[in-house]
């Protein structure tokens, strides 16, 4: 989506796809996030509104459902950071594993962010990854409920048959799903 400049001491740019409602606007501080389902008349008052960060956090941030776009590898890498537990401070890779022994693809899964995974695995992310309870990122997405994680996982390959310490697969925790099209993925599994 290309986004224009705006006159903002917290938000460098804007965009707005009218066709799909998605709004996407550049922070300083937090990087890109889109915003779904955002009418245009609500861009349109974006636009106006003399103060842009004011209007953002009052009528669009929680608002509107979002997800954040990464603009590189790393800075995705040092978000994750900050929510995985370290055991010590030191750099972070694709394979690093906190204290739970959760890796980037196990958070990414968590978070449902499927452009966090198609990023971390095309950089070597393992996707059948386990923790310490060895839990993949798979078995946390679909806890999560977040099914086009859970696809892209499977797209990707993971495996929906490893058990973990609790003695349950990815499959069979999409089976007692809530959610018709969790089961109805792992259905042909």
């Amino acid at each position: 989506m290309q986004r224009t400049p705006v006159a903002s001491k917290s938000i460098i740019s804007a965009g707005y796809d009218a066709d799909s409602r998605t709004l996407e606007i550049e922070y300083w501080s937090t990087a890109v996030v889109q915003f779904s389902g955002v009418p245009a008349e609500t861009y349109q008052a974006f636009l106006s509104a003399p103060s842009k960060s004011q209007y953002s956090h009052a009528c669009i941030w929680g608002h509107f459902p979002r997800r954040r776009i990464w603009r590189n590898l790393d800075e995705l890498l040092v978000e994750i950071s900050e929510v995985l537990v370290l055991e010590e401070q030191r750099p972070i890779t694709v394979h690093t594993s906190g204290f739970e022994g959760d890796t980037p693809l196990h958070t990414a899964a968590i978070w449902g962010d499927v452009t966090a995974i198609e990023m971390l695995v095309a950089v070597g992310a393992e996707v059948d990854a386990r923790n310490n309870l060895k839990t993949t990122p798979l078995y946390e997405a679909v806890g999560q409920g977040h099914v086009e994680a859970a696809r892209k996982l499977l797209e990707f390959g993971a495996s929906p048959h490893i058990r973990n310490d609790l003695d349950f697969t990815p499959a069979e925790r999409a089976a007692r799903s809530d959610d018709p099209e969790m089961r109805e993925l792992f259905a042909i599994r």
